[in-house]
């Protein structure tokens, strides 16, 4: 069992002593520009001190500067485990990547800056890192293009394009673009986990578009992932849903894009068939096509990050 953080006399969030989470969240350390030296250290308290024994050899460097970004973010998040203890829940890998999440929405331009002074990938790095997503050159550090405008700027075209419809189109939003860059999956994937409701078995990505973003949030979690094709197929085990027993289990379902939300009812229909609970419908993009309305009718509900509304103000903000 994982010994939980805790506050101490003065309120503030300390780390805990030994166990999992300790392991997750390793101590701070950073090295000055110029020298070997430890540039930060957490002392037995948990505060985060500097730990270079020789100023002068570091060329003068500032022993008294800010602690990092990191040490910041790993505070908050520690905070929020309290929370969550407090509130009797139980703090497992879920739990904490869902609050390292929260964390990302706080801050990222904090961990992004930190990022800079790292030597080491550490497992806290793993939650807390913010090097993905970095804005254009053109653009201070301090002033990062948003995740919905970075999504727009990547998968939108411009030119001629015939639509499933038949009709001709002078733009079309490629999604694939967006899952293909690994930065940025990785940052659509963190989002997505704070989406997820509390008692999730395991997350499904729909074939194709959801596979991508259902392992990356697999990877985050820790949760098992399923991967559920357009029709079963009609050779070997001739399965509708790969990587595992569907019965009884409460699924996230994971997409890319929702439109009309056709194609994700009859997933849920054929993982419901199969045994499992439809906990709910996590997507990227909703199109505002009447998805919503048509999943919530058959008693799904719809979780998207963005709507395809949100992705065209953030472009022109």
């Amino acid at each position: 069992m994982a010994r939980l953080p805790h506050r101490g006399k003065s309120g503030r969030v300390a780390p805990p002593r030994g166990g999992r989470l300790d392991e997750m969240l390793l101590p701070v350390s950073r090295t000055h520009d110029t020298c070997s030296h430890s540039r930060w250290r957490r002392s037995p308290g948990g505060q985060v001190v500097s730990a270079c024994a020789d100023s002068g050899a570091c060329h003068g460097a500032a022993i008294d500067e800010d602690p990092p970004a990191q040490a910041r973010l790993e505070d908050v998040l520690l905070g929020r485990l309290v929370e969550v203890a407090d509130a009797g829940a139980v703090i497992g890998p879920l739990a904490i990547a869902r609050a390292a999440a929260q964390v990302y929405a706080i801050d990222r331009r904090h961990a992004r800056d930190d990022t800079a002074h790292s030597t080491r990938t550490t497992k806290a790095d793993i939650y807390l890192r913010g090097d993905v997503g970095c804005p254009p050159m053109d653009r201070k550090p301090s002033e990062p293009e948003s995740l919905p405008c970075r999504i727009y700027r990547r998968a939108h075209l411009t030119g001629k394009f015939r639509l499933r419809s038949g009709a001709v189109s002078d733009e079309y939003f490629d999604k694939y673009l967006f899952e293909g860059d690994p930065l940025l999956l990785r940052e659509v994937g963190e989002a997505l986990v704070a989406l997820l409701p509390e008692r999730v078995d395991a997350v499904a990505g729909l074939v194709l578009g959801g596979v991508p973003l259902a392992t990356v949030v697999s990877q985050l979690t820790g949760l098992p992932t399923l991967f559920v094709r357009e029709q079963a197929k009609s050779y070997g085990t001739c399965r509708r849903a790969e990587g595992g027993d569907v019965t009884a289990r409460r699924i996230a379902v994971v997409e890319d894009v929702v439109s009309s939300g056709g194609a994700v009812i009859d997933a849920c229909n054929a993982l419901r068939g199969l045994g499992g609970q439809i906990a709910a419908v996590l997507c990227v993009i909703d199109r505002q096509s009447g998805g919503s309305q048509n999943l919530a009718a058959e008693g799904l509900e719809l979780r998207a990050l963005f709507t395809m509304s949100d992705l065209q103000e953030a472009i022109c903000a």
